[in-house]
């Protein structure tokens, strides 16, 4: 099984069952006005690992990078953050030596991983409760 990972619009979730798309948006925090870049288009097989790439050139000490997954049917889902490398059980989070770049490493893709990947950067001091996240489309 092929599967495609890529920016796509209006894009029905109810056929997933033969392709696995993700969807990769460029986010940041409301407080801190930051640049956060991601790539538009990955692809990849049933069972590889992928790797997705976020460029936050304006990030401070005080800033952490969070990866959001977004399904169709829910709001953002917590997947991993951070100020420093991180990792859960199927994901780590990777950051170059000066912060300006991280990485999200997801291991054996499947469909269940299907949906709409966020990065974003937040600053803690600012904000304690919850973190807001502008699409841009």
């Amino acid at each position: 099984m092929r599967m495609i990972f890529t920016f796509l619009k209006n894009v029905s979730f109810k056929k997933m069952h033969k392709w696995l798309y993700i969807y990769i948006f460029f986010s940041t925090g409301s407080v801190c006005l930051s640049d956060v870049i991601q790539p538009p288009t990955m692809h990849t097989s049933a069972g590889a690992d992928l790797t997705l790439s976020c460029s936050h050139t304006s990030i401070t000490s005080g800033d952490y990078i969070h990866w959001y997954k977004l399904l169709s049917d829910q709001g953002p889902q917590h997947i991993i953050g951070g100020f420093k490398d991180s990792r859960t059980n199927s994901v780590n989070m990777i950051f170059s030596k000066d912060r300006k770049f991280s990485q999200l490493h997801v291991q054996s893709v499947n469909p269940e991983d299907s949906g709409l990947y966020l990065c974003a950067l937040s600053d803690t001091a600012m904000q304690t409760r919850a973190l807001l996240v502008q699409y841009v489309l």
